[in-house]
C-alpha cells in the first residue's frame, strides 16, 4: 500500500526548518515534504510581484513535478491560507484533506495594509539577523517586498466561505489558545454553514510556529490523522 504524502507549508517570513520539530514525527508513517516557498529559505529567488494565486499554481507545479497524487496538506498560517486557496483555485482533486495552524482569515484591503506596515526593517530588527540566515538566497529587502505583495493580494481578493459551499475535502482548522493575532470568533466566522470545515483549539499554544510546542501540536495532528480522515 503505498503511503499518503504529508505537504507541510510553512508561513509568512519562514522556511520548512520551522516545521522540522513537527514533520519529522510523521516520516514513519507517511511521505513528509516541507518545501520552501519561492523566495523563501533555500529556494531560488524570483519575481517580487507575487500574489497568493501565484503561490497557489506553484503548489500545483510541487505537485505535479514529484507526481504527487494521493496526499493531505498541512499549512501554517499563510501556508494554510494557500491550502485554502488550492482547494478552490487549485488541482486539487487528489487531496485528501487540509490542515491549517494559525491562518488568519479575516481579511480585507485595510487588514492588509495594516500588516503590511509591520513589515520594516526597523520592527523586524531583531530578528533580522535570522531571516538574514535563514534565507540565504535572497535579500531581508525583498522578502519583505514579496511578503507584503502576497498580503496585498490577498486583502484585494479574500477567500471567501462561499468558495467552499460544495467542496468535499475535510478541512481542520487549529489555533493555539494563546495566539493574539487570530481570534477564534473569526475562525468559526468563516466556517459557518460549511459542512467540510471543523475547528479546533490547541490548549496554551501562541501563534508563532517555533515558539509551540512541537510534540503537542504534533500530537494533535497524529489525532486528526487517526480519527478523522477517512
Amino acid at each position: 500500500m503505498k503511503k499518503t504524502h504529508l505537504i507541510f507549508l510553512h508561513g509568512a517570513l519562514g522556511c520548512q526548518l520551522h516545521w522540522h520539530k513537527i514533520s519529522t514525527q510523521f516520516e514513519n508513517e507517511y511521505v513528509v515534504h516541507t518545501p520552501d516557498f519561492p523566495g523563501h529559505g533555500m529556494a531560488e529567488t524570483n519575481a517580487s510581484n507575487v500574489t497568493y494565486l501565484d503561490l497557489t499554481d506553484w503548489l500545483n507545479s510541487y505537485l505535479e513535478q514529484h507526481q504527487i497524487e494521493q496526499y493531505g496538506v498541512i499549512g501554517y498560517s499563510m501556508g494554510g491560507y494557500i491550502g485554502l486557496s488550492h482547494l478552490v483555485n487549485g488541482n486539487a482533486e487528489n487531496c485528501q484533506f487540509l490542515i491549517t495552524l494559525a491562518t488568519k482569515l479575516n481579511w480585507n484591503q485595510a487588514i492588509a495594509s495594516e500588516e503590511n506596515a509591520k513589515l520594516n526593517l526597523q520592527q523586524l530588527a531583531p530578528i533580522l539577523s535570522k531571516l538574514e540566515t535563514e534565507h540565504p538566497n535572497n535579500t531581508v529587502e525583498n522578502l519583505l517586498h514579496q511578503t507584503q505583495h502576497i498580503l496585498s493580494s490577498i486583502g484585494d481578493n479574500p477567500l471567501v466561505a462561499s468558495q467552499f459551499s460544495n467542496n468535499k475535502t475535510p478541512v481542520f482548522m487549529l489555533l493555539g489558545s494563546r495566539d493574539k493575532m487570530i481570534s477564534e470568533q473569526e475562525i468559526l466566522a468563516f466556517l459557518n454553514g460549511v459542512q467540510s470545515m471543523q475547528f479546533q483549539t490547541i490548549d496554551q499554544q501562541p501563534h508563532l510556529l517555533e515558539r509551540m510546542d512541537g510534540i503537542v501540536v504534533g500530537d494533535c495532528i497524529q489525532q486528526i490523522l487517526k480519527t478523522k480522515i477517512n
